[in-house]
Parts: C-alpha cells; sequence; structure tokens
C-alpha cells in the first residue's frame, strides 16, 4: 500500500503538480491503513479486539454482582496500561488479555516456561506481574496477577507459571469468571470497600 500510494503521489505530481500528487498519495496510504486495521490486521487491533471479549466475559460479575464486584478497564500506569481490574470479596485481581496464536493452536509449557509459536512468554509474565504491582500500590494490597487468553488453548485450561517477582495464573478466557467466582472469600471485604476500592482507581489511574 505504501508502495503504490507513493506511485500516485509520483504520477500526479508530474502531470498535475506536486501539492495535490501528495495529497492524493497521502488518501490513498489512508484508506489502506483503516482498511488493514478493521480486517484485523495489525497487532494493535487484535489486541484490542481480545480485550473486548475478555471485557464481554467479565460484563456479568458487575450486572449480577449486587455491589459485591467491580470491573474496570484500560487505565494507564507508568510504561504500561491495565487491561482489567477486578475487586470483589476475593479481593483486587489484575487480569491482562493476551491474544496468541489462533484458535487451533495450544500453548506450551517447556519446562516450566510458557511458550507461544516457540516463543519464549516469559518478559510478557514479567511485564503482567508489574502492571499488578502497579494495581497493588494504589490499593495497599496485594493483587493477584492473570492471564486471560483469547485463542489458543490454554493446557489444562488453566495453569500456573512461576516466574521471576512471583506467580502468573493464565487461564482460558472462557473460564475466566467462573475461576474468579471460585477463589476463596477474603475477610473484610465488604460492599463498602469493594466500592471504594473501584473509586480510588478510577481516581489514581485515568483512562488509557
Amino acid at each position: 500500500m505504501a508502495i503504490l500510494a507513493t506511485a500516485v503521489t509520483y504520477c500526479l505530481s508530474e502531470v498535475i503538480g506536486w501539492q495535490t500528487g501528495v495529497v492524493a498519495g497521502a488518501s490513498i496510504f489512508g484508506v489502506g491503513i483503516r482498511k488493514n486495521y478493521r480486517n484485523g490486521g495489525s497487532t494493535y487491533a487484535k489486541g484490542a479486539k481480545g480485550e473486548r471479549r475478555t471485557a464481554r466475559h467479565l460484563a456479568p460479575l458487575s450486572w449480577c454482582g449486587f455491589g459485591w464486584w467491580a470491573v474496570i478497564h484500560d487505565r494507564a500506569v507508568k510504561g504500561a496500561n491495565l487491561d482489567h481490574a477486578v475487586v470483589s470479596r476475593r479481593g483486587p485481581k489484575y487480569i491482562d488479555t493476551k491474544s496468541w496464536l489462533s484458535e487451533s493452536s495450544t500453548l506450551e509449557i517447556r519446562n516450566g516456561e510458557l511458550r507461544s509459536g516457540g516463543y519464549s512468554q516469559t518478559q510478557a509474565l514479567k511485564t503482567v506481574l508489574y502492571e499488578a504491582s502497579c494495581l497493588a500500590q494504589v490499593l495497599g494490597e496485594p493483587a493477584k496477577a492473570i492471564v486471560a487468553v483469547q485463542g489458543a488453548r490454554v493446557p489444562g485450561g488453566r495453569r500456573d507459571i512461576h516466574v521471576a517477582g512471583g506467580t502468573v495464573t493464565v487461564i482460558q478466557a472462557s473460564e475466566l469468571r467462573r475461576y474468579l467466582r471460585s477463589l476463596p472469600v477474603i475477610p473484610g471485604w465488604t460492599r463498602k470497600q469493594v466500592r471504594a476500592a473501584a473509586r480510588l482507581i478510577k481516581q489514581q489511574l485515568p483512562p488509557a
């Protein structure tokens, strides 16, 4: 698409002037970018689509939670953004969406290391731990780090992966809601505390 835009720019510049040629070339390039994005051709588009799917999985928690659940999406922290923060009687949880491979593919766990498409995901999991620590710092409470996988199959549906700095639970996104509900209740987390934590997240962490 960039080559086509450049060619059009050059040809039109020769015929009708360089200014009109540049405008036409830029228009063609812009249309190509938009088409590529809408077709899911970019990594950003694929990631955004995965996050929206995870948000839909989580939505019933806040809809039917009677104030016991708070779900907050897309908050900015230094050097990153938080995909999904969930607060309930089970304490705060940080959930990062990963759109890895296709639905016909399976993640690998080799010698305790998570791999996607043959590549180690250790650094990605360390980033998730960092993002969870940012949420924990805001709330003054530890936040469990979870990766919700869209696309590839997680061996066994859920695995705890240990990396330097902590443990990340990697789970099939479709099992996420059931898993969150299965976690033990932490004494002291009342509706009032859940609402207060949600307000704090919104106040301290701007939308990404």
